[in-house]
């Protein structure tokens, strides 16, 4: 059974909602500049995040090739709990 995280805080690491892909996949048309200017693209390890960057940043990622997609665990630190809370999860 897949749930969505906008209804259930408590899901550890999960995927992207509807609504998030939907967003995800609107950014490109919105940042086309900054798609063709970005020599690295930062990442937090988090299932939702990384498909975020793949969605949002798809047009940088084809010209840069994955190999440029930096995936950093330690941006999940204080930018991750400041999310849960503006999410209405519970801080651990």
């Amino acid at each position: 059974m897949l749930r969505q995280v906008d209804l259930d805080y408590s899901i550890p690491d999960a995927p992207l909602t509807a609504l998030g892909r939907k967003q995800s996949g609107a950014l490109p048309k919105q940042t086309q500049q900054e798609q063709q200017e970005v020599d690295v693209i930062l990442s937090s390890g988090l299932r939702r995040t990384l498909q975020s960057t793949l969605l949002g940043w798809a047009p940088a990622v084809q010209r840069l090739g994955i190999a440029n997609v930096v995936v950093m665990p330690q941006l999940q630190g204080e930018w991750g709990v400041l999310t849960m809370c503006q999410g209405g999860g519970e801080m651990r």
